[in-house]
Parts: C-alpha cells; sequence; structure tokens
C-alpha cells in the first residue's frame, strides 16, 4: 500500500449521479456509500487484488461479461516454483504547470557559441546589407558563397523545358490558366520581376528561375500560390541555392550575440 497526497487530478465520478431511483437493497452495506458523489479518489486497487476481496474459495472467480465467462483471479500451482514478486512504482507530486514548464525546457534548443567563418560572414552581410526602402519593404541582399558564383552557369535550357510544361499544365485547366496570368501581371506591376532583353542573355551567365503553380481550393485568401525552385540544376550542375550562404541558426543565439537584436 502506498500512501500518496494526491493520487490523480480529477475527482471520480466526474459527475454526481441521482441513485434514489435505483433498486438498492436497503439491507445491503455498501462498501462507500457516496459512490455516485464526486469527490476525491481515496484509493487506488488494482485489477489482481481486487478480485481477492471477492468470496472465491482461493480458487479463481468465474464472472460472465459481454464477451462470454471469464476466469479472473490467482491460483497456486504445485509443481511451480513462485518467487517472491518485486515491484516498484514512482509517484511524481508535480503539479501540471510544472510538468509544462518542465516540458519546455526539454525542448529548448541550447545556445552554442560555435559559429563557423561562414556563418560569420553571412550574419554579418546580413546586417550590413539590409535596407528598407520608401515603400516601407525590407530589401536584403543575397549572401552568396564567392568561391562556386564563378562557376555557376546558365540554365536557360531547363528553365525554359519547365516553362513549356508549365505552359502545357495551364493550357488544359483554363481557370488555372486565368490565376496563373493574373500573378504573372501583378508581378511586373509590383516591379518584382521585368522583361529581359534577349540580347542580355548572352552579356554575361544569367541564372533564371522556374516556377509551377499550387492549387488550393479550399484556401480563404489565395487559391493560387507561386512556387520559385532556386534548386533547379545549371550546366555545371550547381543551383543558385548551392552558391547561396545558409548562415547560423539566430533565434536562440542572437541574444547572446554581440550584435544588437534586429526586429
Amino acid at each position: 500500500m502506498l500512501v500518496l497526497p494526491s493520487i490523480t487530478v480529477k475527482p471520480g465520478p466526474q459527475f454526481s449521479v441521482d441513485v434514489r431511483q435505483w433498486p438498492i437493497p436497503q439491507h445491503v452495506n455498501l462498501a462507500d456509500p457516496t459512490f455516485a458523489v464526486t469527490r476525491d479518489i481515496d484509493m487506488f486497487l488494482g485489477a489482481a487484488h481486487f478480485f481477492r476481496v471477492l468470496p472465491c474459495n482461493d480458487l479463481p472467480l468465474l464472472q460472465n461479461t459481454e464477451f462470454g465467462w471469464i476466469v479472473s483471479g490467482e491460483c497456486m500451482l504445485e509443481d511451480h516454483n513462485h518467487e517472491n514478486p518485486c515491484g516498484c512504482q514512482f509517484s511524481n507530486p508535480c503539479t501540471i504547470d510544472e510538468l509544462v514548464n518542465h516540458f519546455w525546457q526539454l525542448e529548448d534548443v541550447q545556445h552554442s557559441e560555435g559559429w563557423s567563418s561562414s556563418e560569420r560572414y553571412c550574419d554579418d552581410h546580413f546586417v550590413e546589407h539590409t535596407v528598407r526602402n520608401p515603400d516601407g519593404r525590407y530589401v536584403v541582399k543575397l549572401s552568396k558563397r564567392e568561391e562556386l558564383l564563378s562557376r555557376i552557369k546558365d540554365n536557360w535550357y531547363n528553365a525554359t523545358r519547365r516553362f513549356y510544361t508549365l505552359e502545357r499544365s495551364l493550357a488544359q485547366n483554363p481557370d488555372k490558366h486565368a490565376m496563373y496570368q493574373k500573378f504573372i501581371h501583378e508581378y511586373l506591376a509590383l516591379g518584382h520581376m521585368r522583361v529581359v532583353d534577349p540580347n542580355e542573355r548572352y552579356t554575361k551567365p544569367r541564372y533564371y528561375l522556374p516556377h509551377h503553380a499550387v492549387i488550393k481550393m479550399d484556401s480563404t485568401t489565395t487559391k493560387l500560390r507561386t512556387v520559385f525552385d532556386a534548386s533547379c540544376p545549371s550546366k555545371s550542375g550547381l543551383s543558385l541555392n548551392d552558391v547561396l550562404l545558409a548562415g547560423p541558426t539566430i533565434q536562440y543565439t542572437r541574444v547572446h550575440s554581440s550584435y544588437p537584436p534586429r526586429y
């Protein structure tokens, strides 16, 4: 028997029940006269021990259930060498607030001081080249791996092939084509992209971003979302993603850094 300050968080039963109409004989001496009233639980009794309090003449009890008759209880076998069982129980009297707080402590990512030189360079590059334009938008210059930048080649062929595939897909769905066309015109009007002069293609290597549409009709805001693929390989096998610096994880290190926090 273990004596604890509390057994369960919720009382039992969860709702009080009116049992005055139940045909319970008056002469029956109930072990718990207030079994139908919500209150704290006094004692838990395991199923193995429960059948010990039933009169069964030192034999297992035969009980009728919805699944049929079952045999419950313990018995001693003469030809079996019974060893004394050893049990171990643990009770943690922590409150729910303490448990939730402990959970977030386990999920917290520990601070790491070990930034590599590329991570430090990427962070410095972000601080130096992040500006805010007159429209209130933040403009961030891409931090590139200079040693790989010269190795990225023209991806005109791959990007064009994907564009033709996109055109064939849009031609089969007029509604999708109309939404995508609206997005392209809006993107041009906002200045996020521009029409490239064909002669510019041959002046120096350029990287073209393939794109495709993702339709989500149950969305309450935007039914069509355009996805740009910066992992499309160029002739050298390198993509734009390959020559960009990822930078360090700053969600938890920024407050420990020597730089002031950015918002």
